[in-house]
C-alpha cells in the first residue's frame, strides 16, 4: 500500500501490479535500487515465499527531494 513520501510497502508482486509492469521488470528495479541504498527487501514473517520492500531513510529522502523539485518547476513565476 502507498504510505508517506511516497513509499510503498510490499512484495515486487504487487509493486509490479501497483506500476503496471511485469514482476521480472520490478526485480530487477528493486535491485537497482537496493543497490544505491535505496529500498531494502526482508522476507515477510507471515510467508516466506514473499520478499518485502521498503524504502530506507535515503529512499525517503530522495523521493522528497524529487517532490520539492516538481513542486518548484510548476510553481508559478512572480511579476
Amino acid at each position: 500500500t502507498q504510505g508517506d513520501a511516497g513509499s510503498v510497502e510490499g512484495g515486487h508482486v504487487d509493486l509490479a501490479a501497483l506500476e503496471g509492469v511485469r514482476a521480472p521488470s520490478m526485480t530487477r528495479t528493486v535491485t537497482n535500487l537496493e543497490g544505491l541504498g535505496l529500498v531494502r527487501r526482508e522476507s515477510d514473517p507471515a510467508d516466506a515465499r514473499v520478499v518485502l520492500v521498503e524504502a530506507t531513510q535515503a529512499g525517503h529522502d530522495a523521493v522528497m527531494r524529487i517532490r520539492q523539485a516538481r513542486r518548484a518547476q510548476k510553481a508559478p513565476e512572480g511579476p
